[in-house]
């Protein structure tokens, strides 16, 4: 966390207060307090803060052709979401981004030494599953406090967890880029989840926008006509 101690708005849900390393959640009549790890005192200083956004509009990038497309926003209105090793990809230099999200296990990433040092090397926040002193700007991801405030622990992917993410931070319109999710073994459960999480946006009354190039809710046909 940023050491904020003042009431974190999360619309259209219910309040949440950070103060240091623990998320207070209220639950109706009650209160679920969900810790998180906290940051070690070398921590860098980020861009943006980690527990509040910054702007009304994201985008979340992938990593499929039209991923291009969110760099054209004008970045006073949006911010800009990476993921995982996206940093590689020409045209996606981090400095283009405003969070990075890299959620998977600290032992299936430790092979890739030149990946941790692009993460540790970031100004941003870098959600992790934790704070790791080997990369400084790393923070929990509020796996918890998500789960809680949706009462929902369907999540099959990394996009869907940031989808809930930005419907929790309150963003008015959240657009997708570079995310395809064609029908192979892998994106047959990843898919839906990410479609349901963009129907839960849409009924909210949330902007929600992908490509028509994108594989994300399309089909083949209607049924019955």
């Amino acid at each position: 966390m940023e050491g904020r101690t003042a009431p974190l708005t999360i619309s259209n849900g219910p309040p949440a207060l950070s103060f240091g390393s623990a998320v207070f959640v209220s639950l109706g009549g009650g209160r679920a307090i969900v810790t998180q790890q906290a940051e070690s005192p070398e921590t860098v200083k980020r861009r943006v803060p980690s527990d509040r956004r910054t702007k009304d509009k994201c985008a979340i990038v992938g990593f499929t052709d039209h991923r291009v497309q969110a760099f054209a926003l004008p970045r006073d209105e949006w911010e800009i979401w990476g993921i995982n090793e996206l940093h590689r990809v020409p045209g996606c230099e981090p400095d283009k981004f405003d969070r990075w999200f890299e959620v998977h296990q600290r032992k299936d990433l430790d092979a890739d030494g030149p990946h941790i040092a692009a993460l540790g090397k970031m100004d941003i926040p870098v959600y992790m599953q934790a704070h790791y002193p080997d990369i400084a700007p790393s923070v929990p991801f509020p796996r918890e406090a998500i789960i809680a405030h949706f009462g929902v622990d369907y999540f099959t992917s990394s996009i869907a967890w940031e989808f809930a993410y930005a419907i929790m931070l309150g963003f008015r319109a959240i657009h997708v880029y570079g995310v395809d999710m064609a029908q192979d073994e892998e994106y047959a459960t990843q898919r839906p989840c990410c479609e349901y999480w963009m129907g839960v946006a849409r009924g909210m009354g949330i902007e929600v926008y992908v490509p028509k190039t994108s594989d994300l809710c399309k089909t083949v046909g209607q049924y019955g006509f």
